[in-house]
């Protein structure tokens, strides 16, 4: 197989309005779940896996919304670029979480 048979990546189509509200909204979703698990008292497991746990409840949530739109719901349609946007937007709203909060929250477990 050579590379010309590989489908081609629209950028572009990644870089507009529509996919950049999907990312900061997934981003904010991430980065809220990450606070919320570690400032919970009630599970050590949620506190000391907060990132692996918001990542996967956000990332898991994004693929399913876009999944459901694409099969279920007649006027919505579901987007590769979407669920692309989505996973992004998990990733740098951990990445935030890492620079707004450093290891402050991890110290007091």
């Amino acid at each position: 197989m050579s590379t010309e048979d590989l489908p081609s990546i629209d950028y572009l189509q990644l870089l507009s309005f529509d996919k950049l509200v999907h990312a900061l909204l997934f981003g904010l979703l991430a980065l809220s779940l990450t606070v919320a698990f570690r400032r919970q008292k009630k599970s050590k497991t949620f506190r000391t896996k907060a990132l692996l746990f918001a990542v996967f409840l956000s990332m898991t949530y994004g693929v399913i919304l876009e999944l459901v739109q694409y099969t279920l719901i007649e006027d919505r349609t579901g987007e590769a670029y979407d669920v692309v946007a989505n996973l992004l937007g998990c990733v740098l709203g951990i990445v935030f979480f890492r620079l707004i909060y450093g290891k402050e929250l991890f110290r007091a477990s």
